[in-house]
């Protein structure tokens, strides 16, 4: 039996949740989806190789990734609004020198600062803070904060195109760089001038995890539970980026267009992301994250599936679209499950752990990708294999919630 938890309308809670929202939509200036953008100017601007590329992307995501496991404690220990100040400010000044890079050398440098700040750093904070802030609408809040990701996998792909094409992939980081520093920035600042922070927080308010207790990470890692759901951790960030990053190949195979192909597909993808965060934050707070775990990777598992079956670009999007399922349920079970199991006084430093191994599986992700392919392995028998392999995940995370339901603090209070 789940403890029944005081709520208010989350309208009351608005300004942290744009915050969340827009910590989320800022990260995208250090996603694969915004870079691979500009992956063809650079290639040709520093005579980079396709290996070549991928290796200055998969050192600097790796790089990213160690880093994140430290940093990510800062959560823990400052304000959110003050390390996001830091990180925009640190983010907008990569952005200018993005627009004066001039070997390859530096482009490795400012890739591992966007993949630090963005992918990493930014994206840990906007649900991190959203874990903590939240606590009986938890799953919802991730869902509101998790359409900041939506919306810039929506509307900045189009836009930077356009913007590239009408004053230079340079001039456009300038662009970034103003809009980080004098708008988001100051945004930011505003609606969090008053702010759930970990110092103002009563400990009264701190929800607890399995058996009523704060888990650091310390003890997370010497429990069996965090060895078993490494396999979940690993499959979206590896799959869905290594989606996006062969997304031209897939399309000359398959005899698409691709300006149809992101026309279409990409819209979908993002409005079943947004419909699926929602069905699933609220039944994770109707029924507990946990009840969750074997579900929430079947999406991902039928878009890839489909996509590698798919001939019809019309069977394209709609393989994309069920990836879009995934994501959206990916999004708040990995938002608000290591709350539920954890704990939030110290769920900085924890999700710090998770978010560096998702972002290790998706700087691996390309690398192995592209590796399989020039040994003769197509795109659509990696498809097939990854959708098998989250089928087999989601099988185990049966036995996986069915062993920790018991120990979750509603249910050792029922007991």
């Amino acid at each position: 039996m789940t403890a029944v938890l005081p709520t208010r309308p989350l309208a009351q809670d608005a300004r942290w949740l744009g915050a969340g929202a827009l910590m989320a939509f800022s990260t995208s200036f250090g996603q694969t989806f915004f870079i691979a953008i500009y992956a063809g100017a650079w290639r040709e601007e520093f005579a980079l190789s396709h290996g070549e590329w991928g290796a200055i992307y998969m050192v600097a995501t790796l790089s990213s990734a160690a880093i994140l496991t430290q940093s990510g404690r800062l959560a823990d220990a400052f304000r959110a609004r003050s390390v996001a100040l830091c990180l925009y400010l640190g983010f907008a000044l990569i952005a200018v020198m993005m627009a004066y890079v001039t070997s390859p050398l530096m482009l490795a440098f400012l890739v591992f600062g966007l993949r630090f700040c963005g992918q990493g750093m930014l994206s840990h904070l906007a649900i991190a803070s959203m874990a903590r802030w939240f606590r009986a609408r938890r799953a919802r809040a991730v869902a509101i904060a998790s359409l900041g990701f939506s919306a810039g996998d929506a509307v900045l792909p189009a836009a930077t195109v356009a913007l590239i094409a009408a004053i230079g992939w340079r001039s456009s980081w300038l662009v970034v760089a103003a809009l980080l520093a004098l708008v988001i920035a100051p945004t930011l600042m505003i609606l969090l001038r008053r702010e759930r922070s970990p110092r103002s927080v009563a400990a009264n308010t701190l929800s607890p995890g399995l058996g009523g207790a704060q888990w650091t990470r310390k003890t997370m890692l010497r429990h069996w539970l965090f060895w078993a759901l490494l396999p979940g951790l690993i499959g979206p960030g590896w799959i869905g980026t290594v989606v996006f990053f062969q997304i031209v190949h897939l399309t000359e195979v398959k005899g698409w267009a691709l300006i149809d192909y992101a026309g279409f597909a990409y819209p979908t993808y993002s409005a079943c992301a947004v419909l699926a965060s929602f069905a699933f934050g609220w039944a994770a707070d109707r029924f507990g994250v946990v009840r969750l775990l074997p579900v929430y990777l079947l999406g991902w598992a039928a878009g890839t599936i489909l996509m590698a079956m798919a001939q019809s670009l019309s069977a394209g999007v709609v393989a994309l679209a069920a990836a879009g399922i995934g994501t959206g349920g990916t999004s708040i079970v990995m938002g608000a499950l290591f709350a539920e199991l954890y704990g939030t006084r110290w769920i900085g430093g924890i999700k710090a752990i998770t978010a560096a191994v998702m972002v290790l599986a998706s700087a691996l992700g390309p690398g192995v990708s592209g590796a399989l392919l020039d040994s003769g392995v197509t795109f659509e028998v990696q498809l097939l294999a990854m959708g098998l392999y989250l089928l087999a995940v989601s099988l185990l995370f049966v036995a996986v919630a069915a062993r920790v339901r018991p120990l979750l603090p509603g249910a050792v209070a029922a007991m």
